[in-house]
């Protein structure tokens, strides 16, 4: 079980609900602020923090493989450029 305040409107009120952490993911990644997030009950925020953690961890990872594969294809394109303009050691 878990409580979290929701601000729309001109009152706050104290939401509750029975969630695991994927359901607490999408949560936060929509509809509920990560700070309203913030009031979980003690048992629940193990599981939530380490969700975050492990989701925040691949997208680092997934922008990271992406800087490489376009460093990558930057050099391969560089090296393309540079091929035509290479001398020959030997004249035909």
């Amino acid at each position: 079980m878990i409580s979290y305040d929701t601000f729309s409107g001109s009152r706050a009120r104290v939401r509750e609900a029975n969630l695991d952490y994927k359901e607490l993911l999408v949560l936060a990644e929509h509809l509920t602020p990560l700070l309203q997030l913030m009031t979980l009950q003690i048992h629940n925020v193990g599981n939530v923090l380490s969700a975050l953690v492990t989701k925040l961890l691949r997208q680092i990872l997934a922008s990271m493989d992406q800087e490489e594969r376009r460093r990558n294809e930057l050099v391969v394109r560089q090296q393309q450029q540079l091929q035509p303009m290479a001398p020959t050691l030997f004249w035909s």
